[in-house]
């Protein structure tokens, strides 16, 4: 099927929908939640509930898939979500607040499981990783416009940005309505023979997780630590998010015409080298340039597991691979960030990318002790 059929550019569309909701909610629930007292451990408790439930809610998925297919698990998750975030600035208590997110947080993993099987469905095999690739890429710009839109909306009515977010997600029902397939698959429960078949996405997809979250809420943080201006460390952070754009296509491509596995050995050799050489960058153009390069061998990572987990399952499997596949990363979101505070205070903050890089390295060296072509490649590379 090509690349742009209608279904995927439905995906396209509703994904790059989804980011700027997403990216303009969560810097505006911080502030709001900050303007009204709440503590900065109750900030971010709040924030990881988001994860929590996203990963508490994946098995919820999978059985509604089987139930009302792709089509209306999508819908019910866009509807949770955008429900939700219009209410939470009218709630005034700690309870509600932590209640919106972890609704929040079911409704995006419908919508991320719906997403990606459907997605993994619509594909044909030799496309896998760079149509994962075009639909990270249209979230993550989607990320990225977010937060400029809702700081402008914020400023004028905090009411008036969460309605605004709200309502860009609900535009995308009836593209999902109107030109996504319903699949209904069975789920089957996780065996240990499904689950070892999907081990290395997973060991993927959960060091990803781990990275993007130590990046999102402690780089900034070690930068300010080092010295940095709040613009300079800004600078910085935009140039990782930028690699991330500029590399998840023609890497993703590299994957489906050389072999996804070789294509990730590089991702996480690269990517655990930079990001240890990010804690000792000795001034501001080489942290740059250095966050460019993580971003650019780390942000093709999604894609190409994404792509692997397709290729190891049925048809009717993809359900069941995708829950799990949501539960890794949301897995690795939720720990990250107490784990490598806790590895920062007792070791030093030059350490705050130390659990990425062992969880790339050990992504490496497993496909490299059991794939020789990979260390072919990855030697020639």
């Amino acid at each position: 099927m090509r690349v742009f059929s209608p279904p995927l550019r439905a995906l396209y569309l509703v994904s790059a929908l989804a980011g700027v909701a997403i990216g303009l909610f969560n810097p505006l629930i911080s502030a709001l939640l900050n303007e009204r007292g709440v503590s900065e451990l109750g900030i971010g408790l709040n924030a990881s509930t988001f994860f929590a439930f996203t990963l508490l809610g994946a098995p919820l998925a999978g059985r509604m898939i089987h139930r009302v297919g792709t089509r209306g698990t999508i819908a019910i998750g866009i509807v949770l979500t955008a429900i939700a975030a219009m209410q939470l600035p009218w709630w005034h208590h700690q309870l509600a607040w932590f209640a919106a997110r972890a609704v929040m947080g079911v409704g995006i993993g419908l919508y991320m499981i719906g997403g990606q099987t459907a997605l993994n469905a619509s594909v044909s095999e030799a496309q896998r990783s760079l149509v994962g690739g075009l639909h990270a890429l249209a979230f993550g710009v989607g990320l990225g416009v977010g937060p400029l839109l809702g700081g402008v909306l914020y400023g004028a009515s905090p009411i008036l940005a969460f309605y605004i977010g709200g309502v860009l997600l609900l535009m995308g029902l009836p593209i999902v309505g109107k030109h996504l397939p319903t699949l209904r698959a069975h789920t089957p429960s996780p065996r240990f023979d499904f689950v070892r078949r999907l081990s290395l996405p997973l060991h993927a997809i959960f060091a990803y997780g781990v990275a993007e979250a130590t990046l999102l809420t402690l780089y900034p943080v070690f930068l300010l630590q080092s010295g940095y201006s709040v613009s300079g460390m800004s600078f910085a952070f935009a140039a990782f998010i930028g690699g991330g754009l500029i590399g998840t296509l023609p890497l993703g491509h590299l994957a489906d015409r050389h072999g996804r596995e070789r294509v990730l050995a590089i991702c996480a050799g690269v990517g655990a080298v930079a990001t240890i050489a990010l804690a000792f960058a000795p001034s501001l153009p080489i942290a740059a340039a250095v966050s460019l390069l993580v971003g650019a061998s780390l942000g093709p990572v999604f894609a190409i597991a994404l792509g692997i987990v397709g290729q190891r399952l049925s048809r009717e499997e993809l359900p069941g691979g995708s829950a799990l596949f949501t539960m890794a990363f949301s897995l690795g979101s939720l720990v990250a960030p107490w784990m490598s505070a806790l590895i920062m205070r007792e070791l030093g903050s030059v350490h705050v990318f130390t659990l990425s890089a062992v969880l790339f390295l050990s992504l490496l060296l497993r496909l490299l002790w059991r794939r020789p072509a990979v260390a072919l490649v990855s030697a020639e590379a």
